[in-house]
């Protein structure tokens, strides 16, 4: 994860606004027959893990479906 302070305030405001909103966007993608995509626990999946390294040295990690 991140080791910018910017980066994990950053985090920390993104997770807030998105728990505000959340319920509000489902509402919406569901009258409109879209997915909506956001940060939660669920069940592990069969994927492979990829992994890139920024030139800040912050790792994100992407869910890659073969």
């Amino acid at each position: 994860m991140a080791e910018s302070f910017s980066h994990k305030w950053g985090q920390i405001v993104g997770n807030l606004i998105q728990e505000f909103v959340v319920e509000i966007f489902q509402q919406f993608a569901s009258e409109h027959g879209l997915y909506l995509d956001y940060q939660r626990k669920r069940k592990a999946r069969k994927s492979k893990k990829v992994s890139w390294q920024d030139r800040y040295g912050n790792f994100h990690d992407l869910d890659y479906f073969v």
